[in-house]
Parts: structure tokens; C-alpha cells; sequence
């Protein structure tokens, strides 16, 4: 988020006060919009990257679904089609993410 904001040009900032706002009118109408628009691809990313590499679902309440499966597993030893359906979830809420946030950016949302 720091490097979002950093990344706006200093003479933003410096007209809005030209203009008689304060600095934060300044921040919260002129650099965070911009910053937030330049923020949501590596947001997204990383919210993506955390997806698949930690289990986000036990913290809402889901269970985590490679331990569903492995419990799973052991009830019927199917493992392969279980790991298969696993894999297959975790590609659909991924790839849904990334198709969200794809239609951000094409409707000028985010990046510049």
C-alpha cells in the first residue's frame, strides 16, 4: 500500500493543496483514489497467492479443503479422485479471482 501511494507524483499532492484542500482532503480525494486504482492488480495477486498456498477457508469458517479430503481418504481410500476434485475447487475459485479482477482493470478500475 505504501509503494501505491509513493507511486502518485508529488505534484498531485502539492496542486490539491494549490487549490485550498487539506492534506487530508488532499490524500483521501486525489492520492488515495489514484494509489487504490494502482493498488488492486498486486492486491489481487497476492490475495490469489494466499488463496492457494494457506488455508484462507478455515478463517471463515469452511474447512480447509485438503484436510476435508485427506479426511476424506481415509474413509474410502480414493485418493486420487479426491486430491483431483481438491485441485479442481481450488482452480475454480482461483481462476474466478482472477476473471474478477481482469474486469477491473478493462473497466479502468485499476493500473494506469
Amino acid at each position: 500500500m505504501r509503494g501505491g501511494v509513493q507511486s502518485i507524483e508529488r505534484g498531485q499532492g502539492e496542486a490539491s493543496l494549490s487549490l485550498g484542500l487539506s492534506r487530508t482532503q488532499a490524500f483521501r480525494y486525489v492520492i488515495w483514489p489514484q494509489a487504490f486504482r494502482r493498488m488492486i492488480p498486486p492486491l489481487g495477486n497476492q490475495g490469489i497467492i494466499s488463496i492457494k498456498d494457506t488455508s484462507l477457508f478455515s478463517v471463515i469458517g469452511v474447512g480447509e479443503l485438503v484436510r476435508q479430503g485427506q479426511i476424506y481418504i481415509a474413509t474410502t481410500f480414493t485418493a486420487l479422485e479426491v486430491y483431483f476434485m481438491v485441485a479442481l475447487m481450488y482452480l475454480a475459485i482461483t481462476w474466478t479471482l482472477s476473471i474478477i479482477l481482469r474486469q477491473l482493470e478493462r473497466r479502468g478500475l485499476a493500473g494506469q
